[in-house]
């Protein structure tokens, strides 16, 4: 398991069996510093990798004990748009993933956290890219 390139841990597992593995280090994710960790598996000559990140989603109770969306065990206040998702030349589909990382970032940039979508389900790739640059998705399916 790696973070930013900095291998944390490496194990052996045996197979069918629960495992656990504890971080030595931990890196909460959050807009603002969207930390991901690389994992990868072998198993013979199979080999998957991915990414996965801590974060902890909940409601929490402020100073004046109204209940709010807490991120991180904190109070976290969801500053997002709505985004249809509508592309002017191909419709519901974006024209490519720089189309969609720039729209991302774009968002960031003029200061939202969240993207609120609904009626449409985005591509894995629309969800991966929220999470690297550091982007909530609240999804409201019909």
């Amino acid at each position: 398991m790696r973070h930013n390139e900095e291998l944390l841990v490496t194990t052996t597992v045996v197979t069918n069996q629960e495992t656990s593995i504890t971080l030595p280090k931990r890196y909460a994710w959050s807009p603002e510093t969207p930390e991901l960790y690389d994992v990868t598996v072998n198993m013979g000559e199979d080999c998957v990798s991915s990414y996965f990140s801590l974060r902890k989603i909940s409601v929490v109770r402020d100073v004046q004990g109204t209940l709010r969306f807490a991120l991180n065990g904190r109070p976290y206040f969801m500053n997002g748009v709505l985004d249809q998702g509508y592309w002017p030349d191909t419709l519901l589909t974006p024209p490519n993933e720089e189309a969609l990382k720039r729209d991302i970032l774009t968002m960031k940039q003029v200061g939202f956290n969240t993207l609120r979508k609904h009626v449409k389900v985005e591509t894995e790739s629309f969800y991966a890219m929220c999470d690297l640059y550091g982007m909530l998705v609240w999804s409201g399916h019909a």
